[in-house]
């Protein structure tokens, strides 16, 4: 229970009071009273939320402890599902971050295929995007093109305006690159 009320409590700062070092103490406080008990995908969805906010804050070396044990429990516990997704898209992101783009690349795949199976396309704009930044900053704009048209798919369908943006932005950087005035 204490570990629920310490991950609620990195919620409300996070999305309510945006204190997001505070968010990420209460997330740390709660994934290290979940480790105390039997796996449960509740200590995954801690860990997911916490590396998430660890990613975007920067703090990528801290993202990764979390992130490699909570990869290793979802193989040895066969986590699936939504929380398997996010902990892919997650290790994606990071990836991304370093500058280590294949294997960015790889785990974002796997990311879609899980959301493919399960029909649950849990993330799966932003999974497109972030590949779509990868293949690009890998000179691969076919494959860039192709993952920021299906990431406008899944954003024009939806009220999420920031991430419709960003693609567009995105392509528009592509289109800079193939020197398509016109297009950019």
């Amino acid at each position: 229970d204490l570990a629920l009320y310490y991950f609620c409590q990195g919620r409300i700062l996070q999305r309510v009071k945006l204190q997001m070092d505070e968010a990420i103490a209460a997330y740390e406080k709660s994934y290290e009273l979940f480790c105390s008990l039997q796996y449960s995908e509740e200590r995954l969805r801690t860990s997911n939320y916490l590396t998430t906010l660890l990613i975007n804050q920067d703090q990528l070396s801290k993202a990764f402890s979390y992130l490699n044990e909570a990869y290793d429990d979802s193989i040895a516990f066969k986590a699936s599902g939504v929380e398997k997704i996010s902990l892919l898209n997650n290790l994606g992101l990071a990836h991304a971050k370093k500058g280590e783009f294949y294997s960015a690349i790889r785990f974002l795949k796997q990311a879609l295929a899980i959301s493919s199976k399960t029909s649950i396309y849990y993330q799966t704009g932003v999974i497109y995007m972030v590949l779509g930044l990868c293949y690009r900053r890998m000179n691969e704009y076919e494959n860039a093109s192709a993952a920021y048209a299906k990431a406008l798919l899944f954003f024009e369908g939806t009220d999420d305006p920031l991430n419709l943006a960003g693609t567009y932005t995105n392509l528009g950087i592509l289109s800079r690159y193939l020197l398509d005035a016109d297009s950019a």
